[in-house]
């Protein structure tokens, strides 16, 4: 009991800390002087203004979605009753099924794709299950 409960910490620590306390800054290019001023809203990228031109210019971020699904199911009342389990226990699950004989639950994943390995074991082991990496 002690495990799963270190194990969940853990992997609440590691799919939580980059949402923590960071808000990006947003440069705003004037005519005269270019004026860094901090962003209110979390999801915004850094941008740029080309003075010349008049143009946003937004980096690329290696930031993308994706789903780890941690069991399937033929059932869809053991899937329903899995499911339920996890998120009344605060977990953040998707269920959704692409067909009508196998029901899948995923963890949504909003991170680097440097991260899916990491995160895979760890989920890996967290819920006691093989799991594999599905796009969105």
């Amino acid at each position: 009991m002690l495990l799963v409960g270190a194990t969940s910490a853990i992997v609440y620590y590691f799919l939580k800390k980059d949402n923590k306390d960071k808000l990006p800054e947003q440069v705003v290019a004037n005519t005269d002087s270019v004026v860094k001023v901090k962003d209110t809203t979390a999801m915004m990228p850094v941008t740029k203004v080309d003075t010349t031109t008049n143009i946003i210019i937004t980096p690329k971020t290696d930031s993308n979605a994706f789903k780890i699904v941690i069991k399937e199911f033929t059932n869809k009342m053991a899937a329903v009753s899995f499911y339920n389990k996890y998120t009344n226990w605060g977990h953040n699950l998707v269920l959704y099924s692409r067909d009508s004989v196998i029901y899948k639950i995923a963890v949504p994943i909003y991170r680097p794709l440097s991260d899916t390995l990491h995160v895979k074991d760890s989920l890996r082991i967290f819920y006691n299950t093989k799991t594999y990496v599905e796009s969105n």
